[in-house]
């Protein structure tokens, strides 16, 4: 109902392997929670087509938590985190029957697998800063704007303090988004810590910073950790570092974590940036101190995106798969062959196996970076479709909003002329044509815009 404003109950059989009873049941559990949570309705005609014209993406986020906090599985994740529980235990604690809780154990254990974590002598066990970072995508993604997660309120009044205290320290001037994730950040640390749950940090990434102004912050932050929180020097100082390297991958900080000392972060770095400028800076478009500036900048956010992925300091996971192929094809073969190839010569691959979540980030970073005009000639493009300059305008106009690119748009043909559009075939043209049937379609504009930038 999300991708669609209306379905067939054929579609959802097909999509679900739901039977049309129960099809029909969850329907109407599903209008009844829609008027508690929205006051609207859908509604299922004869055909057998159900429409909701009036739901949202809001809508649906709330129907999702409310879905979440009534979960048994949830509640098993989120009392197995606080403290050992048994399955009898928690069939009691929920009244349910032993034989559902247990089904309940085997599905928690499956997905707890995704993320190298184990349910183990009634508690999840495993690295703890998977723990964290699984607890943070599931609160941000689900809560996130909607309400904030019960951890207790002692750890919410000892949270603020530390959030208080970070904002004020280093004047963090916050968006919205930023707000709720630095809350959750320290809650969700502070919930995991009071339950005696520490975090054992990498070795190979020094996230002291250089600055005085950090060096500073990092002993002033473990003496808060060791006394609003109790907790020994030694694990004060690994909450720190844990804490200065989200503040930095975030930039909320400029702080230089030092994870290049990191041998397969700075491996990938320096490939990465050696490819780059070989393919698109080595330029005399580019002034060398332009040149000089842009790597600078490239590299400290790649070494920050590097960081994320290589040493799993990726708080969010991205919901995103984006392909760029069709706007900008340069730079979707670029990178599509840097991590393809490149990363597998090196070896690098050997280590980390899944460098899809890297595609997304590096093309936003060439994309954000490199101006077109800087890596490939302008395309002269004559556009003269047979009813005048009003669909000559609109043509230009649906191409312009494709996306920025290196194309200078005429209605008048020259000897620059390197692609000519029209609704009529030039048999005389030396430069490529391209031939319209009639105006294109709204599907058709990007696959025309990659006509042209072949």
């Amino acid at each position: 109902m999300e991708r669609n404003t209306n379905v067939t109950v054929s579609q959802i059989e097909r999509e679900s392997g739901l039977s049309k009873f129960k099809i029909n049941k969850r329907f109407k559990e599903l209008n009844e929670d829609l008027a508690e949570t929205a006051t609207i309705e859908m509604r299922f005609d004869s055909k057998g087509i159900i429409g909701c014209h009036d739901l949202s993406k809001k809508i649906v986020r709330q129907i999702r938590l409310k879905y979440l906090k009534e979960s048994y599985l949830f509640h098993f994740l989120e009392d197995s985190l606080v403290q050992p529980v048994t399955v009898r235990q928690f069939s009691k604690r929920y009244f349910i029957s032993v034989s559902r809780a247990y089904e309940l154990k085997n599905e928690l254990e499956s997905f707890l697998d995704l993320y190298d974590l184990k349910f183990k002598d009634s508690e999840i066990v495993g690295d703890e800063f998977n723990i964290r970072k699984l607890l943070f995508n599931i609160y941000y993604q689900f809560f996130n704007r909607i309400e904030l997660p019960t951890f207790g309120n002692r750890v919410k009044v000892d949270s603020k303090k530390m959030v208080d205290f970070v904002v004020s320290y280093f004047n963090l001037k916050l968006t919205p988004t930023g707000e709720v994730k630095l809350k959750l950040f320290f809650e969700i640390n502070y919930f995991r810590i009071k339950n005696k749950h520490h975090i054992e940090f990498y070795s190979s990434c020094n996230v002291s910073g250089d600055s005085d102004k950090i060096k500073h912050f990092n002993e002033e932050c473990q003496v808060f950790i060791a006394e609003v929180m109790g907790q020994p020097k030694l694990m004060s100082k690994k909450e720190t570092q844990n804490l200065i390297l989200f503040l930095s991958i975030e930039n909320l900080i400029n702080s230089d974590f030092n994870s290049s000392q990191n041998e397969c972060i700075k491996r990938v770095t320096d490939l990465f940036m050696t490819e780059v400028t070989k393919v698109y800076l080595n330029t005399d478009r580019i002034s060398d101190e332009y040149r000089h500036q842009l790597v600078h900048k490239m590299r400290t956010e790649l070494i920050k995106i590097n960081s994320r992925f290589l040493i799993r300091t990726d708080y969010m996971a991205t919901q995103n798969e984006v392909t760029f192929d069709a706007k900008y094809q340069t730079f979707h073969e670029f990178v599509t062959n840097f991590l393809s190839l490149r990363i597998s010569e090196s070896h690098i691959q050997d280590k980390y196996q899944n460098f899809k979540p890297l595609y997304l980030e590096y093309m936003l970073l060439l994309i954000n970076s490199i101006p077109l005009n800087y890596i490939s000639r302008t395309i002269h493009v004559c556009v003269d479709i047979s009813e005048g300059d009003l669909y000559n305008d609109y043509v230009i106009k649906m191409l312009t909003d494709q996306g920025e690119s290196a194309i200078k748009f005429e209605k008048r043909l020259s000897n620059r002329t390197d692609i000519y559009i029209s609704d009529v075939v030039m048999g005389h043209l030396k430069c490529r044509q391209i031939l319209l049937d009639g105006l294109p379609e709204d599907k058709d504009w990007p696959i025309l815009k990659a006509q042209i930038m072949e």
